[in-house]
């Protein structure tokens, strides 16, 4: 077994931030249908909200909730001594 102690702080906002990116894009999707057809948004049209302004804000959610996370990971795994992992 080995002791994961530390993880990367930007690494991981970086692949949760990805992550949540292509969640935001399903989202999207189905939020660029139902937007199609409510008109616009303070001139913006509703699909195009949909299909940029949602990855977008998932995008920057994820990666700072995976940045906290980390971190905060890190200062629990100094008081406990991390997670046991066995890797081949």
């Amino acid at each position: 077994m080995q002791v994961l102690k530390r993880v990367g702080v930007v690494s991981s906002a970086k692949v949760t931030g990805v992550l949540a990116a292509f969640f935001g894009v399903l989202l999207g999707i189905g939020f660029a249908f139902a937007g199609g057809g409510l008109g616009s948004y303070g001139g913006v049209p509703g699909w195009l909200i949909g299909l940029i302004g949602w990855p977008i804000l998932y995008a920057l959610a994820g990666a700072i909730g995976g940045a906290i996370y980390a971190a905060l990971y890190n200062l629990a795994a100094g008081l406990v001594g991390g997670i046991e992992i066995e890797l081949e």
